[in-house]
């Protein structure tokens, strides 16, 4: 281990976290509201970010995980889009076979479906209604969460 150990250490506590935030909604108005709000929570905490708002194609998403492994991988998910054979569990069970370590927030207007959600073994964060009047609280919420767990391993990784 010797010299390269240190080194490791020395290169990981020099290293600038990114955030990858990525927003799968087909609904285009909704997706503003979710990119606006992960934005004033990022900048509000000074987080090195990107944010990725896809409304359709969503198979790009696939390509944006695999070039991305190794950052905090955000994904916020609409169970419904409307894409023919895909919903927002089936990329998300896609993601997770790529990314093992990304975060799933599941946003969606269609309670009814909310305990598909486990048959699709994604591990979410959250579940979180649209109708929901505190819809902003939830989701800063699951950001303090994914900033202190990724926080947590970084320092695993230290030792």
């Amino acid at each position: 281990m010797g010299l390269r150990g240190h080194f490791d250490k020395q290169f990981v506590i020099g290293m600038v976290k990114m955030f990858n935030f990525v927003i799968c909604e087909d609904n285009y108005n909704t997706g503003i509201v979710l990119k606006n709000l992960v934005t004033e929570y990022a900048d509000k905490k000074s987080l090195d970010y990107n944010i990725l708002f896809i409304n359709d194609n969503f198979e790009q998403v696939i390509d944006f995980t695999k070039s991305n492994i190794g950052h905090v991988n955000v994904f916020f998910m609409d169970i419904v889009l409307n894409e023919e054979n895909s919903t927002g569990l089936t990329l998300a069970k896609q993601i997770r076979k790529i990314d093992v370590m990304a975060y799933f927030i599941i946003i969606t207007s269609h309670p009814e479906l909310s305990l598909k959600v486990f048959n699709y073994k994604i591990k979410a964060l959250d579940l979180i209604f649209k109708q929901e009047e505190n819809i902003e609280k939830r989701i800063g919420e699951c950001l303090d969460t994914i900033l202190s767990e990724s926080s947590k391993i970084d320092n695993l990784n230290l030792r």
